[in-house]
């Protein structure tokens, strides 16, 4: 277990904590908002419709965009858009442009989490990469399950509550700058041996499909709720 918990790891399932409790936060917060602004469940549904989106829009270039700017500049990258285009939320009522936000932040988010998985199977071997997925992906469920418990204190909050679910995505930003290094394969983009760990390229296109099934089964499970 020593081995499994290196520095990279901890710092990469923080910096996926952080941003899971903004999502978690983000998407309830946008419907709550909607629903006091008037608007129906149709528009909610839109909304949720459109971050997914986004990631369906990004998804065929995440491998080349990892290769061509390195992961962890991308996922650095991807924290920035996600956390701007959540605070804009905050100072305008227009439906066009916070569909074109939630484009932008689902396009962010896919490649966080494409390229953050493919990271995670990179830091172990054959042994302990089941363990490994396994707390990350716990880790990241827990914290966005978690988001709603935060839009409960800071809904009533009209002023600033999307600025402060935009302010959590950058508190991911130290996490990643501890970060000492990506694999060599991540961050060159030439993936040189494919011996215990495999080549980074065989993974990361087929993430987006599981990101993508688990992103619209929790939409439709969303809007069956309401």
């Amino acid at each position: 277990m020593k081995d499994i918990l290196s520095r990279d790891f901890l710092a990469l399932i923080l910096s996926v904590a952080v941003v899971g409790l903004g999502l978690g936060a983000t998407l309830p917060l946008t419907a709550l908002a909607l629903m006091q602004a008037g608007y129906g469940t149709g528009i909610v549904g839109l909304m949720t419709a459109m971050q997914a989106g986004g990631g369906l829009a990004v998804a065929p270039f995440a491998s080349r965009v990892a290769a061509r700017c390195g992961a962890r500049e991308t996922i650095v990258g991807t924290v920035i858009v996600a956390a701007l285009s959540t605070i804009a939320m905050q100072f305008t009522v227009d439906l066009w442009l916070w569909a074109v936000l939630r484009f932008l932040c689902g396009a962010a988010l896919m490649l966080l989490f494409t390229i953050g998985e493919a990271w995670v199977t990179q830091l172990a071997d054959d042994s302990t990469r089941g363990r490994v997925v396994a707390i990350y992906a716990t880790n990241f469920t827990l914290f966005q399950m978690t988001g709603p418990v935060l839009v409960s204190a800071i809904g009533a909050l009209q002023s600033m509550r999307f600025a402060i679910c935009g302010a959590i995505f950058l508190l991911a930003l130290p996490a990643l700058a501890s970060i000492r290094g990506a694999p060599q394969s991540l961050a060159s983009g030439e993936g040189e041996r494919e011996g215990e760990h495999g080549d980074w390229r065989q993974v990361l296109p087929n993430m987006p499909a599981l990101v993508i099934g688990t992103g619209f089964s929790r939409s439709s499970t969303r809007l069956r709720s309401r």
